[in-house]
């Protein structure tokens, strides 16, 4: 099979690590990068569909393809994002395995989950996105998003507020996250790890966290995060971007190779790889 990830930014380390480890338990694969953006886009995708098996839609395209698609799945609608397009039945399909592989890592972590508690989440990407539903449907009744801009947070809200009436939303500026009281059993940051990035440098206090809580991280490097490490320093219990991607890869393959997937073996070939 071949495949091609389609990314502002791509995920090559992880996604060479991914094809490898397959061809080594016979599921014959080759991959290939398309550095893409949302302004050539629809060409990409055009050429893309030319050439491959299947797309995985990387950082900062998710949205942006959902507005491509001839065909959703109730699942990506629910979202506004996919991340990945699949050739079957002669059809393109989406999917969002990101989703799967976020559920997975929460239902490990479900007995620490406070369904009384809100949850915040910083960022408004498709990460952002599917975190809220993932912890809607687990049962959290009460977000708060943060994020540098406010006309994207607000646009997400918006969205989410379509398909979930009985879940309270709220905008929190950076400004305020240091005010914040702890009243929430999950922190979710989704934003890349940069010097730019000073919204970061306010969650590291994390005054906002109900204890013991459950902090996730979804950026990989550096590993652990300074926001994984600030968590476990005071006890909290932690999902890592490793945790993220792993699980994701695992659906992705079972649903693409209906293959079994050793995610333990494969988490040990991402760290020693993605440094």
């Amino acid at each position: 099979m071949k495949w091609v990830e389609l990314a502002l930014y791509n995920s090559q380390e992880r996604f060479e690590t991914l094809s490898q480890f397959l061809n080594e338990v016979g599921c014959r694969n080759e991959v290939s990068f398309v550095e893409s953006t949302p302004a050539t886009l629809e060409d990409d995708l055009k050429q893309a569909k030319k050439e491959f098996d299947c797309i995985r839609i990387g950082q900062g395209l998710g949205t942006f393809v959902f507005q491509e698609l001839e065909y959703w799945t109730a699942q990506s609608e629910l979202i506004g994002a996919t991340d990945t397009l699949h050739f079957l039945n002669q059809k393109w399909w989406p999917h969002i395995f990101l989703l799967s592989g976020v559920q997975s890592c929460l239902s490990k972590k479900g007995v620490y989950l406070d369904l009384d508690a809100a949850a915040l989440v910083v960022g408004a990407g498709t990460a952002a996105r599917v975190i809220c539903v993932a912890l809607i449907q687990a049962g959290i009744k009460s977000i708060k998003i943060s994020n540098q801009f406010r006309e994207q947070a607000n646009e997400l809200i918006c969205h989410l507020k379509k398909h979930f009436f009985s879940v309270d939303f709220e905008f929190i500026p950076k400004e305020r996250l240091i005010d914040l009281r702890g009243v929430h059993g999950v922190a979710v940051n989704t934003t890349p790890f940069s010097q730019e990035n000073d919204i970061l440098n306010e969650l590291y206090y994390l005054n906002f966290l109900k204890r013991p809580g459950i902090v996730i991280d979804f950026e990989l490097h550096p590993n652990p995060s300074k926001l994984i490490e600030e968590a476990q320093a005071v006890g909290a219990h932690t999902i890592s971007g490793y945790d993220i991607v792993a699980e994701t890869d695992k659906a992705w393959v079972t649903h693409v190779f209906n293959k079994s997937f050793d995610i333990e073996e494969y988490k040990k070939r991402l760290l020693a790889q993605i440094k």
